[in-house]
């Protein structure tokens, strides 16, 4: 705990005021790539056994399946409420 607070009461701030003026798609863009060097390193770092690999594999799967699954869903949604006649189908 001690260790994180000032990091916690100096990054924060620093952060919330870097980002209060940058677009929803820089600040996405900075996720995105946080998250993909986070999931390389892992895959670096964590000593890699076939039932790892494969537990990766189908947990990376299944996560791009849902979200384009939302996506495309999301995308419907929209021209529904834009005047689209015929209402969003259930996935």
């Amino acid at each position: 705990w001690w260790v994180c607070v000032p990091i916690v009461c100096i990054g924060a701030p620093l952060g919330a005021w870097f980002i209060k003026n940058r677009s929803r798609l820089f600040v996405a863009a900075i996720l995105y790539v946080s998250i993909a060097v986070q999931f390389v390193a892992a895959l670096i770092i964590l000593p890699l056994t076939p039932k790892l690999i494969g537990f990766a594999v189908v947990v990376f799967s299944l996560g791009l399946l849902l979200f384009y699954r939302m996506s495309k869903r999301g995308i419907r949604r929209l021209e529904w409420l834009a005047g689209d006649p015929e209402p969003p189908q259930s996935a």
